[in-house]
């Protein structure tokens, strides 16, 4: 898969795939684009570009944007979706915790 879209500790973690908290992270990438139309982290990193081309991900653009998602907390911009408001703008957060000990499970979503 895309690297925008893998939870942090696939990339950083060398443990492993550890199910259910890592598709949480993915599926809140996947909130986060459908509600602001772009990634949470896109653009947010100058890395190496041609023209209009995607990033080109090398091992170290992929390292260095995930040393930049756990070092920079996810900020949501204004205008988050009026169908979602307050609630919806606190899960996404949650699920976009990069610490996997601390982001929401499937049984709090529930």
């Amino acid at each position: 898969g895309s690297p925008c879209y893998a939870a942090p500790e696939l990339v950083l973690d060398k443990s492993g795939y550890h199910g259910s908290g890592a598709d949480i992270w993915s599926c809140g990438v996947i909130m986060y684009a459908m509600n602001y139309g772009h990634l949470p982290f896109e653009g947010d990193l100058p890395l190496d570009r041609q023209g209009s081309n995607p990033v080109n991900w090398t091992p170290a653009n992929v390292y260095q944007l995930y040393q930049y998602i756990v070092s920079n907390p996810i900020k949501l911009p204004k205008g988050f979706s009026d169908g979602l408001g307050r609630v919806g703008q606190d899960l996404l957060l949650r699920i976009l915790d990069p610490v996997p000990r601390s982001r929401i499970t499937m049984a709090e979503i529930f």
